[in-house]
């Protein structure tokens, strides 16, 4: 109790006027405060909203980039490969159609990573802290 009425004489002491610019700054610094964290829960839950389509991204990268090498190496394999019979040609290229056709038949998924790995990674690299706090502050 002796503290309580020390420190409320020494706050009577302080001029109306310093307190009164005291409170308004203090509401100010309140206010700022308020609005980062207002910025970084709104920042926080878009970046929940984008972690389903990121979690999603990075599974079909996890399955097609291997299947992208093995792909790569079965064309590389077989265009090397000289056709040593004219029976053989037939059967060379009948072997390339059909890689052909795995490869179209992933192309959507080549196309999806493709967009939406770069529309992540912009969404993501767009957030700048310092000017998160700078806008603020001003």
């Amino acid at each position: 109790e002796d503290q309580r009425y020390e420190v409320d004489e020494l706050a009577s002491s302080i001029p109306s006027d310093v307190r009164d610019t005291i409170e308004v700054d203090s509401n100010k610094i309140a206010d700022k405060l308020h609005m980062v964290a207002d910025k970084i829960k709104s920042r926080g839950d878009a970046l929940d909203g984008v972690l389903p389509f990121i979690t999603h991204l990075q599974d079909l990268e996890a399955n097609l980039i291997p299947w992208m090498y093995d792909m790569e190496r079965m064309v590389n394999s077989e265009t090397s490969k000289g056709a040593e019979a004219p029976e053989n040609v037939q059967d060379k290229m009948s072997l390339l159609k059909d890689l052909n056709e795995k490869i179209d038949e992933h192309k959507v998924d080549v196309d999806d990573v493709a967009t939406f790995g770069e529309s992540a990674l912009e969404f993501v690299t767009s957030y700048d802290p310092e000017n998160l706090c700078q806008s603020v502050v001003e």
